[in-house]
């Protein structure tokens, strides 16, 4: 098996995969965490986050939304960015605006407090929302989910967007039952009135292969697929599916360093801004004797407020069809500044 020399004090992983045209690459993993800074300029404090190599639920035992991807697959054309946070709202406020803004593009949640459904002179209304002090900002919490209420399973049905949500109802539903709880997070522009009301569903973390907004990347398994392609992935797949952070969140140009980050009223900041640090990392494969260098692009940036730091993952490949056993060695050096 080959080597993996790393030069630095940063995380790194070895791994293989085939593409869509059943070529073999061997790929490097490569990830930095720091601290959030708390003034702009101040001196980077990198702490150990393992790479994660197989994906990690919020809730290992039900069906749920990702805490983390794996970071082993191939890389998405750009630069994925994902917040695993809760809103923060220390006023005690009925609801609060959070979000993040990274590069210039802002991505902000209204979070409100706990609302149900109540029966009222016109049908069924939503509550006022209750005082609350933080809430997940998990998929859990936004629309979505299933809604199997219809004694007939025909009529049954799923929100593709958000499979793990709740507030969804099908088009043959009943409706919701009185004290039913409403979604927590939607977005501002985009607010429930009617039961019937489909939303678009708004989250931070990261998007299953099997959720729409993947799956539309995916490509077309049909007859002719079984026929002429499989097992390869079929002549429509879109490299955009390894893309796994919400479509807001999803840049399609890698980002270079020294990108702005704000963060709006996410636990434990009401506000706080910082940039991502500028790099120099170099990677070198050696096969059959000859030395490959590659640029690893930055594939994944991760924000966690509650635990007070962020990680930025790269990745880097080079093709290795039929030569695979002749990978002897890969090198890995790089260095950050604020």
């Amino acid at each position: 098996m080959f080597e993996l020399k790393n030069h630095t004090p940063y995380a790194a992983e070895l791994g293989v995969y085939t593409d869509h045209e059943s070529h073999q690459h061997v790929l490097l993993t490569f990830k930095a965490s720091f601290e959030i800074p708390t003034k702009m300029g101040q001196p980077l404090r990198q702490i150990d986050v393992p790479i994660y190599i197989e994906p990690q639920l919020n809730d290992p035992e039900n069906e749920s939304s990702l805490k983390y991807d794996t970071e082993m697959g191939a890389a998405n054309p750009g630069t994925d960015v994902a917040v695993l946070a809760q809103a923060w709202n220390p006023k005690g406020a009925p609801f609060v605006d959070s979000g993040i803004q990274i590069a210039g593009r802002p991505h902000v949640a209204r979070v409100y407090g706990e609302r149900r459904w109540q029966r009222s002179i016109s049908g069924m209304s939503v509550s006022q929302p209750l005082p609350f002090e933080s809430s997940p900002l998990q998929f859990e919490e936004a629309f979505g989910g299933w809604d199997k209420r219809h004694e007939d399973s025909q009529f049954h049905g799923y929100e593709a967007r958000n499979p793990v949500g709740r507030g969804y109802f099908a088009p043959r539903s009943p409706g919701p039952g009185e004290g039913e709880l409403l979604p927590s997070i939607e977005s501002s522009a985009q607010a429930i009135r009617s039961w019937r009301d489909a939303i678009e569903p708004i989250g931070f973390g990261f998007v299953a292969p099997h959720w729409q907004s993947r799956r539309d990347y995916a490509g077309t398994y049909d007859d002719d697929w079984q026929k002429t392609r499989n097992p390869l992935l079929p002549h429509d797949f879109d490299p955009r599916f390894y893309h796994s952070a919400v479509p807001q969140l999803c840049f399609e140009q890698p980002f270079q360093g020294g990108e702005t980050v704000q963060l709006w009223n996410l636990k434990p900041f009401e506000y706080t801004e910082f940039k991502l640090p500028r790099w120099q990392v170099a990677v070198e494969f050696l096969i059959a004797e000859q030395c490959k260098s590659a640029v690893p692009k930055l594939d994944c940036v991760v924000v966690e407020p509650g635990e007070n730091r962020f990680s930025l993952l790269f990745k880097a490949s080079q093709p290795c069809t039929r030569m695979m056993h002749r990978v002897r060695r890969v090198n890995v050096e790089g260095s950050f500044e604020p």
